[in-house]
């Protein structure tokens, strides 16, 4: 082989060579620069950055009262007489007859029982809320046996409120058995700031 064939030989290696080198050169330059960039960010955001806590606010309730307190005493009184409240309510029991009541029907049988007539007066002079009235009946005297209530044609409950100086009336029937020993009690709860009305007295 000539000189003059060579020379071209022996300057393509060293440029191949050359190439290379660049090339490792830039390969090791990118590799550091990635690495760097992955050793500067975090591993775990979400395990270094704290979870906010929720905080606790009381809100207060825009006029918001103290539940009002029923008396624990009840008022008893015979059948035939007429309780006055102070909040405002004349209550009296217009009848109370032994009738025979209720329907043959699932839970529920004919039988002898007790009709009860109750009449509430507004003796206020704002709207007496009869709306939650309850009315329930004990035999057996002081063993006060509850009656079931049963089911009438005629049977009505008092309106969701009564105008000043008027009247409204209602009518129960209770299942009560005739053999029944002692008095019977008809309890009214009227009102959440007043005493139950009691009505006392022999099953007629």
């Amino acid at each position: 082989m000539s000189e003059s064939e060579s020379t071209p030989r022996t300057r393509r290696i060293w440029i191949w060579v050359a190439v290379a080198v660049v090339a490792i050169a830039v390969a090791v330059g990118v590799w550091a620069f990635t690495a760097g960039q992955l050793a500067a960010s975090p591993t775990s955001t979400a395990s270094e950055t704290p979870t906010p806590q929720p905080t606790e606010v009381e809100t207060p309730t825009p006029g918001a009262t103290a539940p009002v307190e029923k008396p624990d005493d009840a008022t008893e009184t015979p059948l035939d007489e007429v309780v006055e409240l102070d909040q405002g309510a004349s209550i009296k029991l217009v009848s109370v007859d032994a009738v025979t009541a209720g329907r043959d029907i699932p839970g529920e049988s004919s039988g002898p029982a007790v009709k009860v007539i109750l009449s509430v007066t507004n003796t206020g002079d704002k709207p007496l809320d009869t709306g939650g009235v309850s009315v329930n009946l004990t035999y057996d005297g002081d063993d006060r046996t509850p009656a079931p209530a049963v089911s009438a044609d005629d049977a009505t409950v008092l309106p969701a409120s009564i105008a000043p100086g008027e009247s409204a009336e209602a009518t129960f029937y209770f299942a009560v058995p005739v053999a029944s020993d002692g008095d019977i009690r008809i309890m009214v709860d009227i009102l959440a700031a007043a005493s139950d009305v009691v009505f006392v007295g022999a099953r007629p």
